[in-house]
């Protein structure tokens, strides 16, 4: 999945999850793996990768959670 890049928020339900753009209220939808850490994550953290050119979301951390969204395929 593509998404122009700014500001979102992130909502998931299980394995779906959807991204808002806040400036466009455009959403997108995709699935990942939700992970569960030992420890709560201090700040939200977006892990990525430059592939061809493109950057690639692998994984985000929610801060104020133990939560974190793995997009790795």
């Amino acid at each position: 999945m593509e998404v122009e890049s700014g500001h979102y928020q992130v909502s998931f339900d299980g394995s779906k999850v959807t991204l808002v753009n806040e400036a466009t209220r455009k959403s997108f939808e995709t699935t990942a793996t939700v992970q569960t850490s030992e420890k709560k994550y201090s700040e939200t953290i977006v892990e990525s990768k430059r592939d061809g050119g493109k950057l690639l979301v692998d994984e985000i951390q929610l801060g104020g959670t133990k939560t974190a969204l793995d997009f790795k395929r």
